[in-house]
């Protein structure tokens, strides 16, 4: 009987270590660049974001196998993925338009070109894992290179969540981030603690800061109605 009880206690334990994860986790994120960084010397944050659309910080918000992505706490800049429509919708201001209207694009995730592995040059030798302390966690560091892009990404070792998210949230599919790739085993159904991307002298990078384990309303995933071009109609 004690034998199990201790067992029971185990399997409860396991569960909550690996609870599914639903809640929000925040972003700083960094881009940098010859250009950019000639912007940023003349530029504060805020004066960049006006103008070019920068962005510093990233929302993620997961419930299930569907997330949204918010930037700098923006509504109106956002994607939302909704798994059982295999659709990310994107929601963006109207460039050039006198009107305060948005936009709604949506993506087929069907398509075979956001479900393949765009770095077939990957292999064994082209990664290499080394550990890390990140957010006060024991964590691994794979880095990942092939002759023209240098990934990083960190997870923790033992983390207290799971999630159903095979894309990588933090990069648009068309980059071909598909995480059932075998080059992205480690960090399938896992929360990306760090990631980072080099190519070409461009480097931009995601950095978690807040991880906040919550229910989250259903309004988050609402897709909203659109005229016939496509324009969002406001409430």
């Amino acid at each position: 009987m004690r034998t199990v009880f201790i067992l029971c206690l185990t399997f409860i334990y396991a569960l909550e270590s690996y609870a599914q994860f639903e809640g929000e986790l925040l972003y700083k994120f960094n881009v940098s660049s010859k250009l950019i960084d000639s912007l940023k010397r003349g530029m504060a944050d805020s004066e960049l974001r006006e103008a070019t659309e920068y962005f510093d910080s990233l929302r993620v918000f997961i419930k299930g196998n569907d997330y949204a992505v918010w930037k700098n706490n923006k509504t109106d800049e956002k994607n939302i993925l909704i798994q059982r429509n295999n659709r990310i919708y994107t929601i963006a201001k109207v460039i050039l338009s006198r009107k305060k209207e948005r936009i709604l694009l949506a993506t087929d995730l069907t398509n075979s070109v956001y479900n393949k592995d765009n770095f077939t040059a990957y292999n064994t030798d082209a990664i290499t894992i080394s550990d890390v302390d990140f957010f006060s966690k024991k964590c691994k560091q794979y880095v990942l290179k092939d002759p023209a892009i240098t990934e990083t990404f960190i997870v923790a070792d033992e983390q207290d969540y799971t999630t159903d998210i095979n894309k990588n949230y933090l990069v648009p599919p068309y980059t071909g981030h598909n995480l059932n790739s075998p080059h992205y085993t480690p960090f399938r159904n896992r929360i990306i603690y760090y990631y980072q991307l080099d190519f070409n002298g461009f480097s931009y990078s995601f950095t978690l800061i807040d991880i906040k384990a919550q229910k989250l309303p259903e309004s988050i995933f609402i897709i909203p109605l659109t005229d016939k071009k496509g324009i969002i109609k406001e409430p």
